[in-house]
């Protein structure tokens, strides 16, 4: 069975998450004041979510939150209380990088969690990992194909999101890929 894919696209203020369901996004992701990856894009406060969230409910769209920062030790008690402020609120899934925040996550909200392209989901033994934690899409990193997509998807039955327009940044810790695309040879494997 075919189902019309979702376009999900950023909402960089709530201006631009307005704009964006107005010409057809079915979802935005958003970032909050703190844990995202857009420190000094016009992120949102807890009281511009629960307002997003409400717009986007009338509509029938949805509002996913990051949390993909990459979080140190200092910010830990800030997740703590971030997630406890936010977890009330009528938000339809955090995106997440990382296994300790995913953790944090689960144990303070009840929130959907979809998994962020920034952890790098390239095969479907590491789905099928983040599918028994808990986890409800996945966000396959930038460097998967289609044909890779497929396997992923009929191995876990997951809903899987793929990046399809913009900017393809694509480098993380020492993972060299643009040998992927100028000489079609993939440095990371050997």
């Amino acid at each position: 069975m075919l189902t019309k894919p979702q376009i999900v696209a950023p909402g960089g203020s709530y201006e631009k998450a307005v704009v964006a369901f107005k010409y057809g996004a079915d979802c935005v992701y958003i970032a909050g004041a703190q844990f995202g990856l857009r420190k000094s894009a016009d992120n949102f406060s807890i009281d511009q979510i629960k307002l997003l969230c409400e717009f986007a409910h009338k509509r029938s769209k949805s509002v996913y939150v990051v949390l993909n920062g990459f979080l140190h030790n200092s910010d830990l008690e800030d997740l703590e209380n971030y997630l406890k402020d936010i977890s009330e609120l009528p938000i339809d899934a955090l995106i997440i990088s990382d296994m300790g925040v995913f953790k944090l996550a689960t144990s303070l909200t009840s929130i959907p969690i979809h998994i962020s392209t920034q952890a790098s989901v390239t095969n479907a033994y590491t789905a099928t990992m983040w599918q028994r934690l808990g986890a409800k899409r996945i966000v396959l990193a930038r460097e998967v194909s289609l044909s890779e997509a497929k396997i992923i998807k009929d191995y876990t039955g997951l809903e899987l999101e793929l990046f399809i327009h913009g900017a393809m940044c694509a480098s993380y810790s020492g993972k060299c890929i643009i040998s992927n695309y100028t000489a079609g040879r993939d440095s990371n494997r050997g």
